[in-house]
């Protein structure tokens, strides 16, 4: 007789993530889990039930307190990327995330900022040229983090050069 084996499907958690500017600068944030100098823009999981809009406007108030964005779009690059070790949430076990990045407008001011979730130790409004320099490090995959938020400001360019933000590097 011939065993046969199923193999399980991975599952990745769904995500939003959230280009985050204010003219002429970009948002990011700092986790109180990470190293002092790791940065990236905020992100969350999408709940069940939730649009990706929905979840990027919880996700804002979630980590930063604040209602003040507009979601201006949606980018056309996605990333999936797994984690070292799987993640249990809501008892479905997840491998990793499947990312969607949108870019999205801050409206308010620094004092609209409220760091109350105890998820984020700071945030840092950072120049365009300045971002590789934040995002990019080799560990926990920033490098692919950025070889993304990379491709994402180059498909936006022509709308930030709008607004009067150069990406370009």
């Amino acid at each position: 007789m011939k065993e046969t084996f199923v193999k399980k499907e991975e599952l990745y958690r769904n995500n939003v993530a959230l280009i985050t500017f204010r003219r002429p600068d970009f948002l990011l944030v700092n986790l109180h889990v990470w190293p002092l100098d790791y940065w990236k823009f905020p992100q969350g999981g999408v709940n069940p039930g939730e649009s990706s809009e929905q979840a990027t406007k919880r996700e804002f108030r979630e980590e930063l307190g604040s209602d003040k964005i507009e979601i201006i779009g949606k980018s056309n690059i996605t990333r999936r990327y797994r984690w070292v070790k799987p993640i249990v949430i809501n008892n479905v076990v997840y491998v990793g995330q499947d990312q969607t990045f949108f870019i999205v407008e801050f409206m308010g001011k620094n004092d609209d900022i409220l760091l109350e979730s105890g998820e984020i130790r700071q945030f840092r409004w950072v120049k365009p040229q300045s971002l590789e320099s934040f995002i990019r490090r080799p560990q926990l995959d920033f490098e692919s983090y950025w070889i993304t938020i990379r491709g994402i400001l180059d498909e936006q360019h022509s709308f930030f050069a709008l607004k009067g933000i150069n990406v370009r590097s």
